[in-house]
């Protein structure tokens, strides 16, 4: 896994330049509340490709697909909800090595992505709107570096 790293940061200068390392996303996340959901983040040329999922009786239901790419020296999120009509784009709006914020203020719900590292084995993720008026929180838990 070490290797994959250190390529996709040769591979993909600009994203390795940000504060937030994207490399901290590679793996199989599990929700701590609910275990049968799941993120799943991998590197496919210069972008991370992630799926939001569910895992029931061995099988699994993806609810949305997710990219995150850099694009003028900022990352962007793409998150394309299984049902919606097209993909919805979310631009970095701040980025520390701890947490990362995607922001579309023109999207109806929700405005805000926010992913907090807590430490290298859990994140948790705040979905929300302008002013916080709703949020959806997921705390995740890896539990595996690789699919």
């Amino acid at each position: 896994m070490k290797y994959i790293l250190i390529l996709f940061c040769f591979s993909s200068s600009s994203l390795c330049g940000q504060a937030f390392n994207p490399n901290d996303l590679l793996g199989i996340w599990q929700n701590e509340k609910d275990s049968s959901h799941h993120e799943i983040w991998e590197l496919k040329g210069d972008t991370m490709e992630g799926r939001a999922l569910e895992i029931k009786m061995g099988k699994k239901e993806v609810w949305e697909t997710l990219k995150i790419y850099a694009q003028n020296d900022k990352l962007v999120y793409i998150a394309d909800v299984s049902g919606n009509a097209s993909a919805i784009e979310f631009k970095e709006s701040k980025s520390t090595k701890s947490e990362i914020l995607f922001s579309n203020l023109e999207h109806d719900f929700p405005n805000h992505i926010h992913y907090l590292f807590l430490n290298p084995e859990q994140i948790k993720v705040e979905v929300y709107d302008v002013g916080r008026k709703k949020v959806l929180v997921f705390n995740f838990k890896r539990i595996s570096t690789t699919e």
